[in-house]
């Protein structure tokens, strides 16, 4: 839940987490802040394989 955090491991740019996160809220509506909501999503796309 960290932007720097992420852009590191990923070994991109922080602005480009931050602009991909935002394209995902824009095409989904996930509240980030709530535990069980993220847990959902992290189901949901390790179920895809993504």
């Amino acid at each position: 839940m960290t932007y720097s955090v992420t852009a590191e491991k990923m070994y991109v740019h922080i602005n480009a987490i931050r602009k991909r996160i935002d394209k995902v809220n824009h095409l989904i509506s996930i509240d980030w802040n709530d535990h069980i909501s993220r847990l959902k999503a992290e189901l949901l796309l390790q179920f895809l394989e993504l």
